[in-house]
């Protein structure tokens, strides 16, 4: 549903709240927004238009997001500071698979997959100079290949 004054989505307290889990999910792994949106498939600009309220999250994007950001559906809906074990949940995320169908997307799941697997272990870097050079060596690989 579309809010007629802003023309952007509705703003539903839930709707916010699961965009500012996912703001937050995303940024404790340290994977920025144009990652993050080739991760799930979709064009550049939607998962900013996700985390701002300007669209809102249906269910399919929520399921790719959960598993991408390695989190249960339920996280992106819980008050901030109440996890799921705090709730009584598992915190089971489903499949995990780099290979598993639901990654796949509509585009190329190869790099779909292979685009997982780097930002999974690109979370695991604590060391913020090892980050910092570890996107400046894929940053000048990528601007070599382009030429």
């Amino acid at each position: 549903m579309t809010d007629p004054t802003t023309g952007g989505a509705a703003s539903d307290p839930i709707d916010a709240r699961v965009a500012r889990r996912l703001r937050q999910r995303r940024r404790s792994l340290g994977i920025n927004t144009r990652l993050l949106d080739m991760l799930i498939g979709e064009q550049p600009g939607t998962v900013d238009r996700f985390e701002t309220g300007q669209r809102r999250i249906g269910a399919a994007h929520l399921y790719r997001l959960s598993q991408v950001l390695q989190t249960d559906v339920g996280s992106f809906f819980e008050e901030d500071g109440i996890t799921g074990d705090d709730k009584g949940g598992d915190g089971a995320a489903g499949p995990r698979s780099p290979d598993d169908p639901a990654f796949a997307g509509d585009g190329a799941p190869r790099l779909f997959s292979e685009a997982k697997r780097l930002a999974e272990e690109f979370a695991r870097v604590t060391d913020p100079e090892v980050r910092a050079t570890v996107l400046a060596l894929i940053k000048t690989i990528s601007e070599t290949q382009r030429r």
